[in-house]
């Protein structure tokens, strides 16, 4: 962000600031997850993952 802030011409569309993740792809098939897929940033042990 820094960077992109100093150089604002650096700044493109699919830059990792601008985007998080791709496409979805049509080739494949939705799942319904039987736990939420939950964000590990405060996951410190093995015991909180699920």
């Amino acid at each position: 962000k820094a960077i992109e802030s100093d150089y604002p011409h650096l700044v493109t569309k699919d830059s990792p600031t601008q985007r998080v993740g791709g496409l979805v792809l049509e080739k494949f098939t939705q799942v319904s997850h039987q736990r939420p897929m939950l964000s590990l940033d405060n996951v410190f042990n093995a015991d909180e993952l699920l």
